[in-house]
């Protein structure tokens, strides 16, 4: 007797149902729009990150947010001009459907990865030119290290973050292969 697979879901958890509205709050809220993303070259950026809601965006009563919990003191902003290390980030709970409301305001030149590691927008760009010219982001990273001789995160954190940043991207590709 052989046991055929299956291809059923896996059962839903709690916090899979808490990352799923995350994600859709996040994607439907959050996207970067691209003529922001051509303007934003911002050089000093604030040492404490906090989501700008104070309320809940998804109960219809709108219920107040919890206070401010710090996720970390130990963020790093990685740009163009290097890595800012010891910044801290800050999340807030909504009270009544316990979604969690995380730091991610482009308005800031900002894209917070996972609350340790943020990418300012102009690096992300620059990785999306880099990429289109056929060269890879470790190879970007590596290159910027050397110039700035300073250690930047993983290579991989890095490239995780930006396909992250992609995905909050409200692109249009113009791209066709005739195969």
């Amino acid at each position: 007797m052989t046991a055929t697979p299956t291809t059923a879901s896996p059962p839903s958890t709690p916090l899979t149902t808490e990352m799923e509205r995350t994600v859709r709050y996040v994607y439907g809220s959050k996207k970067y729009l691209p003529l922001f993303l051509k303007r934003s070259q911002l050089r000093h950026y604030p040492q404490q990150l906090f989501p700008t809601e104070t309320t809940c965006q998804l109960c219809p009563e709108n219920p107040n947010l919890e206070e401010a919990v710090r996720v970390t003191s130990k963020a790093k902003i990685v740009g163009m001009e290097g890595v800012t290390q010891n910044i801290s980030t800050y999340r807030r709970r909504c009270t009544k459907c316990q979604m969690m409301y995380r730091y991610q305001e482009w308005t800031d030149g900002l894209h917070n990865y996972n609350d340790r590691v943020i990418l300012t927008l102009q690096l992300c760009q620059y990785l999306r030119h880099n990429l289109q010219n056929h060269v890879s982001v470790s190879r970007v990273i590596n290159s910027l290290e050397t110039l700035l001789k300073m250690k930047f995160p993983a290579n991989e954190l890095i490239f995780h973050g930006y396909c992250q940043f992609e995905a909050l991207c409200n692109t249009e590709y113009k791209y066709s292969c005739v195969n």
